[in-house]
């Protein structure tokens, strides 16, 4: 992909910000009584211990990768701290404690070394699993997290037999159950339409259904207490001559982006960002700084609406035979 001269990424940057200027979060970002970050310290952590995403990889002779610069620069322009990461050794219980809400663009089992299927998985250094252990306590005890694309491509359950609702218990990752859904598969990169099923908090509230060009991710082990954002409308998504979907997509309208509440945490996930022209889109950026905010403790706390939202929401996951 070719890279971005450093004027069209302060372009990039400033229309970011114009859009969340336009938004309703923009009395939190101005600092309307307060702004959004309020010196909240962000940990935006990048390790691709599996496949590698060219958004968070750095270009040759830069130490951050597209995704990784506005996503500072965002950030900082909102009033946040915002740190950029990919060594896994960073959790420890200080540096958990000084974070306020973690940012995930990962892949793969963080607690093991690079794996060896992609070329550029980070080298980086694991997170240890008591580091993983008091990272997803810190959630659960208030801390926020925000997942970003294949965030629910980390850390996989046991249960090979994935339900889309999930029922808990051991077979769910514990990272997995935080989060709330699971990474299953993903057909070809295409349009599709999203539905906005709740255009309030934690987004803005004038985001209107759009069509957006992307890797869509096929989810299951849905916590049942998702509160839905936005709907993967499958029907819209393109069939072959005997008007099937390809498999990944050939089910019922799944959520796409979400809140949860966590114990006293907040977490928020949208499976958009594959790309660069999605981190460049107005859409995207208002639904991840959206997110961000309400993450950050911006905005009111949310009920699940899954059943509501996703009526048709199948028992089992979609499979390719």
């Amino acid at each position: 992909m070719k890279r971005m001269s450093r004027r069209t990424m302060l372009r990039t940057v400033a229309a970011g910000a114009a859009v969340v200027a336009a938004s309703p979060w923009a009395r939190l970002l101005r600092g309307e009584p307060a702004s959004a970050g309020a010196g909240k310290r962000i940990l935006f952590f990048t390790r691709s211990q599996d496949f590698p995403h060219a958004a968070v990889t750095p270009a040759k002779g830069e130490t951050l990768g597209f995704g990784e610069k506005l996503l500072k620069a965002w950030g900082e322009k909102a009033g946040y701290a915002v740190e950029v990461s990919k060594d896994g050794t960073i959790f420890t219980p200080e540096r958990i404690a000084a974070t306020d809400v973690f940012v995930f663009y990962t892949t793969g089992d963080l607690t093991q070394p690079a794996g060896t299927r992609f070329k550029g998985s980070d080298t980086t250094p694991a997170m240890t699993a008591e580091g993983k252990a008091a990272f997803l306590e810190a959630i659960a005890e208030g801390k926020g997290f925000v997942g970003i694309h294949s965030a629910t491509d980390t850390f996989h359950s046991k249960a090979h037999d994935r339900v889309v609702r999930s029922a808990g218990g051991e077979e769910v990752d514990p990272y997995i159950a935080m989060l709330g859904g699971e990474f299953l598969s993903h057909g070809s990169q295409q349009m599709a339409d999203i539905r906005v099923v709740d255009g309030g908090a934690p987004i803005a509230n004038d985001l209107k259904n759009f069509q957006m060009n992307e890797e869509w991710y096929s989810l299951v082990n849905l916590a049942p207490d998702l509160h839905v954002i936005l709907v993967q409308e499958t029907g819209s998504m393109k069939k072959n001559a005997a008007g099937k979907r390809e498999w990944q997509y050939e089910r019922a309208p799944y959520p796409e982006t979400w809140a949860r509440q966590h114990g006293k945490g907040r977490v928020f996930y949208t499976s958009m960002g594959h790309r660069q022209d999605v981190w460049e889109s107005a859409i995207f950026q208002k639904v991840l700084m959206g997110g961000i905010a309400w993450a950050a403790g911006n905005g009111p706390e949310v009920k699940g609406n899954l059943a509501e939202a996703c009526p048709g929401l199948e028992e089992r996951s979609p499979s390719p035979t």
